[in-house]
């Protein structure tokens, strides 16, 4: 690494540290969740993120991610490992792949762990390299993978985290929400990682900072070797930490709601003798009230109850009763009214886009969710009023208030590639009130041209919407007189 690679890192980590044109902090000040703003803004102030963005209460997804997954070849214990288990973030999908590639076992975490704990990566016969990339990715492993219970057997001889900071002495601090410390914990009761499993971390130069012992408590990870775009860091801190197992009374009773696997793990636990109260939940000075006790708290004792219409007072005709019913029935009416006036402006839908305000976007893959899509378009600095997906059909339009950056929005949309394919904008036909319609069937049409590829093992898009993804579509000879003696058949 040349000399202003390290100035600048230095001069990033001293901002990071101190906090541009500010006084150094004490001590005393730093927190974790300090560190974290600190990192988060440093990354986007500074443009240092790709997508998803902004890089705030994520594993933040930084520029040359791929180039520091890269450096995982140069270490001899990601040559020797069988089985590895990585993060389920963005930023270390190139290490996911690169297991794949090696003919390792790929174990990702379930997202927050709701549906289990792992899954295990399963390529499909004859995989190549691009279809091992798809099953990087987030759908990818949805699709292609199976669960591992937490009663099957399973030995993990490497562990990729993701972080937000991390020191060279091996402390991490990550999003702040302890899942990659309590996988590491369910793993390690279950006795698939042990105290020499060794832990591996993929983060930006600017990431590594000056962490203190003091904020590391007992279920916090530590990490053995930083990865960078531009370093192999070995760390050598005094304090190199394994949790043995769940440290019941850490979680909250609302974390442990939220993890259904920590219920039989917790069972589990209790056979054995081992103490699994939970972390007191903070009671506040003043109790939540229920709305029953808010109610006769607040003011509403003190406005005039409604006056009740009794079946015998209608009877009865009491003309003290007649008022309230008829000025009810009137509220009633008026509230139908307006209930009736909202639905029908929802049903009117948005104006009709102004002639030459439209753009046809080509390429969409079908597993590109509109999510994503309307953020890389953002970053890009395009703003539609309106987005029309039709993402499973392999294509969206924009629609525009004012044609006049139609040309450079063209332009800007061109430059866009997702999951391998790079998108084709063009300035949509204008057809009137029937351009919803006759755009999607103009989309179809692309869609079945340019607007699936780089995604193999999908059946094409069909002009026509016809069955994709597995549906079989039923052979039709090519010679016209068996077609017609078929269709007559069917018929």
């Amino acid at each position: 690494m040349d000399v202003d690679s390290q100035e600048k890192i230095s001069d990033e980590k001293a901002v990071i540290e101190n906090g541009e044109g500010e006084e150094e902090a004490k001590p005393t000040d730093i927190t974790k969740a300090g560190i974290r703003q600190k990192i988060w803004d440093h990354i986007e102030e500074n443009d240092l993120a790709d997508f998803p963005r902004p890089v705030h209460n994520r594993i933040p997804n930084f520029k040359d991610s791929n180039a520091a997954a890269e450096k995982l070849s140069d270490l001899d214990q990601f040559k020797d490992a069988k089985t590895i288990k990585v993060n389920p973030d963005k930023p270390q999908e190139q290490a996911r792949f690169l297991t794949l590639e090696a003919g390792k076992t790929l174990l990702v975490p379930t997202p927050r762990m709701r549906r289990g704990l792992f899954n295990r990566v399963v390529l499909p016969p004859g995989a190549d390299k691009t279809t091992m990339r798809e099953c990087c990715s987030f759908q990818g492993i949805k699709v292609n993978s199976a669960s591992v219970g937490i009663a099957e057997e399973y030995s993990v001889d490497l562990v990729i985290i993701g972080s937000v900071a991390v020191s060279e002495s091996g402390l991490r601090i990550g999003k702040g929400e302890g899942f990659a410390d309590l996988e590491f914990a369910i793993m390690s009761a279950a006795g698939a990682v042990n105290d020499d499993t060794v832990v591996v971390t993929t983060v930006h130069d600017c990431q590594v900072t000056e962490i203190p012992e003091s904020l590391i408590q007992p279920h916090d990870l530590t990490v053995d070797y930083i990865l960078t775009p531009t370093r192999v860091i070995k760390c050598s801190g005094d304090i190199r930490q394994r949790p043995k197992g769940i440290i019941w009374s850490m979680l909250t009773e609302e974390k442990f709601r939220s993890i259904p696997i920590l219920k039989e793990l917790r069972e589990k636990d209790k056979e054995a003798g081992i103490d699994t109260q939970l972390k007191p939940s903070e009671e506040s000075d003043t109790p939540r009230k229920n709305r029953r006790q808010r109610n006769r708290d607040g003011n509403r004792e003190n406005r005039p109850r409604r006056q009740r219409i009794t079946r015998a007072a209608r009877r009865d005709g009491d003309d003290d009763n007649e008022e309230p019913e008829e000025q009810e029935e009137e509220e009633m009416e008026k509230k139908k009214d307006e209930n009736r006036r909202s639905r029908n402006s929802k049903r009117r839908g948005p104006p009709e886009c102004p002639p030459g305000c439209r753009i046809f976007v080509g390429g969409v893959t079908r597993r590109t969710r509109v999510s994503e899509f309307k953020m890389a378009i953002r970053a890009k600095g395009v703003y539609p009023r309106r987005v029309i997906w039709r993402g499973a059909r392999g294509f969206c339009f924009l629609e525009f208030d004012v044609p006049d950056k139609i040309a450079e929005d063209v332009e800007l949309l061109g430059e866009i590639i997702f999951n391998n394919v790079k998108l084709r904008p063009q300035v949509a036909i204008d057809r009137g009130l029937e351009g919803d319609r006759e755009g999607d069937r103009e989309g179809d049409r692309e869609g079945d041209r340019e607007g699936n590829r780089g995604f193999e093992g999908d059946r094409e898009l069909k002009g026509d919407g016809g069955k994709v993804n597995g549906e079989v579509n039923e052979e039709i000879s090519e010679d016209k007189t068996e077609e017609q003696k078929v269709i007559t058949s069917e018929d």
